[in-house]
């Protein structure tokens, strides 16, 4: 989510549910309502967005190394 924290400052709990969506239609209005945090990664240069892929790899990257 474009207004999330970022990811390379967030701190994961031990327990987390980790759910990706699609960028054109964004998590349903149940994940919303169950979620306590959205975290997003912060971009540079003209890409406007990632891949949920992309995005994922690293999201589980970053918060697996915390861990």
């Amino acid at each position: 989510d474009i207004k999330g924290k970022n990811v390379f400052s967030y701190l994961v709990s031990k327990k987390s549910i980790i759910a990706f969506c699609n960028e054109s239609n964004g998590p349903s209005e149940l994940v919303k309502s169950l979620a306590d945090d959205f975290i997003t990664i912060l971009g540079k240069g003209r890409a406007e967005s990632l891949n949920v892929s992309s995005a994922a790899a690293i999201i589980i990257s970053r918060l697996v190394n915390e861990m």
